[in-house]
């Protein structure tokens, strides 16, 4: 009876022990939620101001709006535009980057970049066509990842 008491006794310590670090740990990471936050709101957001066109009695005034101010379209490299839901520049990408791309092997990531150099900059996915091993299916879904420059 004493020996099976000593191990119920075991049992629950491991458990509290177990409970209290999951505990502390939740708590840590808490804390640091709770400072990165204080210090987010603390940063200082740069504001710019920007004109609003309002039309009233059949007469143009400008508005003036003061906006927090978020760099629109700045220039994200090929490694993260996954990331960020943006289509990679098939023009500027190596053979890494489009061996990335679902459906371009190395031999197809090759024949792109010699068909680049030697034809020059892809206008649209319709140049891609002269590839081999690129058809209409394979532009057509092509295009829907590549960033041309101007399609």
């Amino acid at each position: 009876m004493d020996n099976l008491l000593r191990r119920e006794l075991k049992k629950k310590e491991k458990r509290d022990i177990r409970v209290t670090l999951v505990l502390i740990i939740g708590s840590l990471f808490l804390l640091v939620y709770v400072v990165q936050l204080m210090n987010w709101n603390k940063s200082k957001k740069p504001e710019t101001k920007s004109y609003a066109l309002e039309i009233q009695n059949n007469s143009l005034s400008l508005k003036n709006e003061t906006k927090l101010k978020i760099k629109p379209n700045a220039a994200i490299p090929w490694d993260f535009t996954f990331f960020f839901f943006e289509k990679l520049p098939i023009n500027s990408a190596d053979k890494q980057a489009l061996m990335t791309i679902k459906g371009i092997g190395p031999q197809l990531a090759e024949s792109i970049l010699q068909s680049r150099s030697e034809n020059g900059s892809f206008k649209g996915s319709a140049d891609l066509l002269k590839i081999k091993g690129v058809g209409p299916k394979r532009a057509e879904y092509f295009k829907k990842i590549f960033d041309f420059g101007g399609e």
